[in-house]
């Protein structure tokens, strides 16, 4: 989301300026889930945006501290409520307003949109609820990025839609197969037993982490003038491949490397006929 550069011209003064293309604040921004990537990902979104909508029901719990963005002096409190006030609290000219709420329906994204001016969404809720909620952001129209992570974190995918234009949240969603849930590792069986159900994910900041910043990443573009965007987004939505899917590890099976991941961090894009 930056650029930086350097020009060695001139004389000796000239010859180490940096330049580097300030953040420049762009409206309302939606993010709904603030769970590992909602919350990690709101943090990225402060230089660039001039409020945050922060829209979550549960509340902070202790098993959340080792992948969310909340210290532990906020167990307890709403998870909208926390981040509000921790992002404000360190940067005190960003307007965050929290929602403490589920949204299952159109018409409340609708009357959210209408009320706040929102620009761009991020939904990271990781349930059915996404489905409503990209219908409503759709409708708008308003671009909006849904992501979630796989069994364990091990993937990230990430549905960009622009606005009116492409395939909708819907229309790939029900394409993607996300797979088994792979088999225990020794270290899992040891901390949880061998009965293969984990109690939660596994994953860590460092997992869910690398999720969020992708996230983050796409979303801001959503936030940015089509002609302002980066020319390999530009490509893949002008090419339809608006599914992104990225992970950690590198897993082969029968038909080749999982998801076409074949270097731990690799992330791809597909349209809607290349996932069918």
């Amino acid at each position: 989301t930056r650029a930086i550069w350097q020009a060695h011209i001139g004389t000796d003064e000239n010859k180490q300026r940096a330049f580097r293309t300030p953040p420049q604040r762009r409206g309302t921004l939606l993010v709904a889930g603030l769970g590992s990537l909602g919350s990690v990902a709101a943090q990225q979104f402060v230089p660039w945006v001039e409020r945050l909508v922060l829209v979550d029901p549960d509340r902070v719990e202790l098993a959340n501290l080792v992948r969310q963005a909340y210290s532990y002096r906020q167990l307890g409190m709403a998870k909208a409520t926390a981040l509000a006030q921790r992002l404000g609290d360190v940067h005190p000219g960003l307007v965050c307003k929290a929602v403490v709420a589920s949204l299952t329906d159109d018409d409340q994204v609708a009357e959210l949109i209408a009320r706040y001016g929102v620009m761009a969404a991020l939904v990271t809720t990781g349930t059915h609820a996404d489905f409503a909620i990209a219908r409503a952001l759709r409708a708008a129209p308003i671009p909006h990025v849904v992501g979630r992570c796989y069994a364990r974190a091990r993937f990230w995918e990430g549905i960009v839609v622009d606005g009116g234009a492409g395939p909708s949240y819907e229309q790939v969603r029900r394409q993607v197969a996300a797979g088994p849930t792979p088999a225990p590792t020794p270290e899992e069986v040891a901390a949880y037993g061998a009965v293969g159900e984990l109690v939660g994910e596994p994953a860590t900041l460092m997992e869910t982490g690398w999720a969020a910043m992708w996230l983050a990443r796409l979303t801001m573009q959503m936030m940015t003038p089509t002609t302002l965007r980066e020319g390999w987004l530009l490509a893949r939505l002008a090419a339809g491949a608006t599914c992104f899917v990225g992970g950690l590890v590198v897993e082969q099976g029968s038909d080749g490397a999982a998801y076409g991941v074949t270097v731990p961090g690799e992330a791809h894009a597909w349209s809607v006929e290349e996932i069918g």
